[in-house]
């Protein structure tokens, strides 16, 4: 992915790349053009066999995507007018 990211920076080599990549310390590098990246986290999917497969939630994450997906309350309060009687219950 470094290579292709700098592909357009002359002085970035592939042996300077590989370099940078396998020094002990990290090293920042701006881009002239600033690339989108999306980070997908998945914990359960479908491998190309067919198989659902399952990992670890070892962020802690599943638990509040359920609450979201699966929660039953309203979004709202809901008022129900009985209008015969003109009073308003919860």
């Amino acid at each position: 992915m470094a290579e292709w990211l700098l592909r357009n920076e002359t002085e970035w080599t592939r042996e300077k790349i590989v370099a940078a990549m396998n020094r002990t310390s990290e090293q920042m590098v701006k881009l002239k053009q600033p690339v989108p990246v999306f980070i997908i986290y998945y914990t359960a999917w479908v491998d190309n066999d067919g198989n659902l497969q399952f990992r670890d939630d070892v962020y802690k994450h599943d638990a509040e995507l359920a609450a979201k997906m699966f929660d039953q309350r309203p979004a709202t309060p809901v008022v129900k007018v009985d209008n015969m009687k003109g009073n308003e219950q919860q």
